[in-house]
């Protein structure tokens, strides 16, 4: 997916918008990719095409103060 954004025009700091996720503040990202936008959503929808649905039958059993332990079903 990395290829396909760059040839879109998507820099490499905006690229994690691709999958949906803001890795920096929600500040430092809108003044860095909003110039990008239309870009980011092609790229977005581009890559949802990608993912796997949702998981099935999620549990979670908490294993200390820290940590939980879950499970699933694949899609």
């Amino acid at each position: 997916m990395e290829l396909v954004a760059v040839d879109e025009g998507v820099p490499p700091a905006c690229l994690s918008l691709c999958t949906g996720v803001i890795v920096d503040s929600l500040l430092v990202t809108a003044t860095t990719c909003i110039p990008y936008i239309g870009n980011i959503v092609l790229c977005y929808e581009e890559g949802t095409e990608l993912l796997p649905g949702p998981v099935n039958d999620l549990q979670a059993e908490v294993v200390d103060d820290t940590s939980v332990y879950l499970e699933w079903e694949p899609p």
